[in-house]
């Protein structure tokens, strides 16, 4: 398993979407790229992703921007990291070594597909929501000293 940055922005989009936006007030590409310190550019291409997905709904026009599908406790990091990355597990096999070994079957049962199983079920559990709850924890725990 091998996330990119596209997967990584993808996540910290929609973070700040879920903490930007209401129903009132849609977030711009722009003001997450300020605020984050991602590349515009590569960000449009990022959300253009996540929209195409129907994880974000996109409104144009000069008060335009995004805003979230569906609420962020619905919404599981598996299904983000999907639209941006396809599956989160693959394995390259060559046809050939897959066709003719006797012992591809036993890696596939004993170690693939369990630690698929196991990647999925991990990014399956946590929702946006638990992201967004963190984030509101982590901020909170700063300690002053005088």
């Amino acid at each position: 398993m091998k996330i990119s940055t596209k997967g990584t922005y993808g996540l910290i989009s929609m973070v700040d979407i879920a903490l930007n936006s209401n129903s009132e007030n849609l977030v711009s590409v722009a003001d997450i790229a300020k605020r984050q310190h991602i590349s515009k550019i590569y960000l449009e291409q990022v959300i253009s992703n996540l929209r195409k997905s129907n994880l974000l709904i996109g409104v144009k026009g000069p008060q335009g921007g995004y805003s979230l599908a569906k609420p962020p406790s619905e919404m599981t990091v598996l299904e983000i990291l999907e639209a941006l990355e396809g599956n989160l597990f693959e394995i390259s096999m060559d046809k050939q070594m897959e066709e003719n070994s006797s012992i591809a079957p036993v890696l596939e049962k004993q170690i693939w597909k369990p630690m698929g199983d196991a990647i999925n079920h991990t990014a399956g559990k946590v929702t946006l929501q638990d992201l967004v709850d963190d984030y509101h924890n982590q901020k909170g725990n700063f300690m002053y000293y005088i």
